[in-house]
């Protein structure tokens, strides 16, 4: 997993139990309650090693910081405009997708992401 495995633990226990899509800072500021010495830049070193490792997946919101997520499953996510959270759309998963495009020959299809883009429920009260 990671060189030090109780902070690459501690890291992924805490996007696991989150509810939202945490930023590298949020998980470090989650961290840091554990673990009082623990650096940003040993957050954001296991977050990638996590994510390489497939055991999270980054989120790349155009516009805004990273976001990780735990759920590496298909699925797809909402991006608040104003507040820049992150969280899952109830929307089903089309696997299909994933499917050779006709006119694309030799191009070989490996996943595929859809970010829904709005106001979320507390910024849309404003």
């Amino acid at each position: 997993m990671t060189r030090d495995t109780r902070r690459g633990r501690l890291i992924l226990e805490i996007v696991r139990e989150s509810r939202a899509h945490p930023t590298a800072d949020e998980i470090f500021a989650l961290a840091q309650k554990s673990l009082p010495g623990i650096s940003r830049s040993t957050v954001y070193r296991n977050l990638g090693l996590l994510a390489d490792a497939g055991l999270l997946r980054r989120l790349r919101p155009d516009g805004g910081p990273d976001h990780f997520d735990a759920m590496t499953e298909g699925h797809y996510h909402f991006r608040c405009r104003n507040c820049r959270s992150v969280t899952n759309a109830a929307l089903p998963y089309r696997a299909e997708l994933d499917a050779p495009l006709e006119g694309m020959p030799g191009y070989r299809i490996e996943g595929h992401m859809l970010t829904l883009e709005g106001l979320c429920p507390a910024c849309a009260d404003r």
